[in-house]
């Protein structure tokens, strides 16, 4: 897929790939979050709220038009 973002938002293969890292990173904080926030309201309702987080961020993905809509669009996935 690396290879058809890049084309798609005429981009280098390069930076295709930090959407990945980006991601990474953005799920490594996520974690803690949701770990606290679980504690405190419960699992049930940290899944409801992170699954609709992370339907944001992949609509967000896919109606990105730029470089930068896609890694904010990433960060939000990640986070959910």
């Amino acid at each position: 897929s690396m290879p058809k973002i890049a084309e798609t938002l005429q981009i280098s293969e390069n930076f295709s790939e930090y959407t990945l890292s980006f991601f990474l990173l953005s799920y490594a904080m996520g974690i803690g979050i949701w770990g606290l926030l679980s504690d405190r309201i419960g699992r049930r309702w940290t899944m409801i709220i992170s699954l609709g987080i992370y339907s944001l961020g992949c609509l967000s993905c896919f109606l990105s038009s730029n470089f930068v809509t896609l890694m904010a669009g990433r960060f939000i996935q990640a986070l959910g």
